[in-house]
């Protein structure tokens, strides 16, 4: 029993040797960090509450049942804005936001199927060309420069779709898989050049609802993986490139939000439910879906705080934080 227990460790060790290595043979680019501006995020609604939700055009909502609306909040959870108007003739179909490096520019993906870039406050949409080989491409992340997007693209083959991340220019050009798994999402670009993502290994329901997190430098395809027994989903990274948050499950529910110190291998839960995780540019908070609506809490001392209620929305969720200029 003592010879397997050492053999476990020298395997872990090695793991995170590794993904140390990793970080350290990334490019340091200007990126994230900065201070704490206003925090996007997706309200996923019932179409039967559409009325209360004066923002969407309903002829093209997402499908028949939910709507998706992008809604903006200060970090102390007042001024809450709706990007968009009836007026402007905006779907309810908008989700997975996320503000480039500078905080000027908002990617997003429409009815999970297309990506738009705006400007920080919705305006000025303009499409990102999806790459000829895949059907479908959604949840953006932008690189630490800021000239690039990875996403998930979906291709179809005859026994099966493929889930692979890409990385193209915000363009749409020079688009290229950097993963090959059988279901890779939820990508985060980190400012020190890596990419996490959740993998499943099979197509299988039971494999989908319990993913693990991978990391993957996009230069060189050098891969490793975090979490182990469905361990991790939606993967959010602090500012300092080093510390990982994200949750046990990819959908809303009881989802613990865990930290996991890329250098070191500690892993701390913060709060017992949560949902899409987002830090704050200053590194002191990380916001997200909680129960109530949306919540931000401090890994720190574990103080967890509303900051919007949910008030008949379906859940809240993409949640992602403001760089600013300090």
């Amino acid at each position: 029993m003592g010879l397997l227990v050492v053999m476990h460790r020298i395997v872990f060790l090695s793991a995170v040797a590794l993904l140390v290595g990793l970080v350290l043979s990334a490019s340091a680019l200007a990126a994230f960090p900065g201070a704490s501006g206003r925090i996007v995020f997706y309200d996923a609604f019932s179409l039967g509450s559409l009325l209360t939700y004066p923002g969407c055009d309903s002829s093209a909502c997402a499908n028949d049942e939910t709507g998706y609306a992008l809604r903006t909040v200060r970090p102390d959870g007042t001024d809450r804005r709706s990007l968009g108007s009836r007026r402007s003739g905006r779907p309810c179909s908008d989700s997975a936001p996320t503000f480039s490096p500078d905080g000027r520019w908002l990617a997003f993906d429409v009815n999970g199927s297309s990506l738009v870039i705006s400007r920080a406050d919705g305006s000025r949409r303009r499409a990102v060309p999806t790459p000829e080989t895949v059907d479908r491409v959604y949840r953006p992340a932008w690189s630490p420069d800021g000239r690039q997007l990875a996403f998930v693209a979906v291709r179809s083959e005859p026994d099966r779709e493929r889930y692979d991340i890409f990385v193209a220019n915000t363009d749409g050009s020079d688009a290229r898989p950097v993963t090959d798994g059988a279901r890779d999402g939820a990508p985060a670009w980190s400012t020190k050049g890596l990419i996490a993502f959740e993998r499943s290994e099979t197509e299988s329901e039971k494999d989908f609802f319990a993913p693990d997190i991978h990391v993957v430098d996009p230069r060189t395809g050098d891969e490793r993986r975090l979490t182990r027994s469905g361990g991790g989903a939606n993967p959010s990274w602090a500012p300092d490139g080093v510390r990982l948050a994200f949750t046990r499950r990819p959908y809303p529910g009881a989802t613990p939000l865990h930290v996991l110190n890329t250098k070191t291998g500690r892993l701390r839960r913060i709060v017992r439910r949560a949902f899409d995780p987002g830090w704050s540019p200053d590194g002191r908070f990380i916001a997200y879906g909680c129960k109530q609506g949306l919540c931000k809490i401090s890994p720190t001392n574990r103080r967890e705080r509303i900051l919007a209620r949910r008030r008949g929305s379906l859940h809240f969720g993409g949640v992602d934080w403001q760089p600013l200029r300090r």
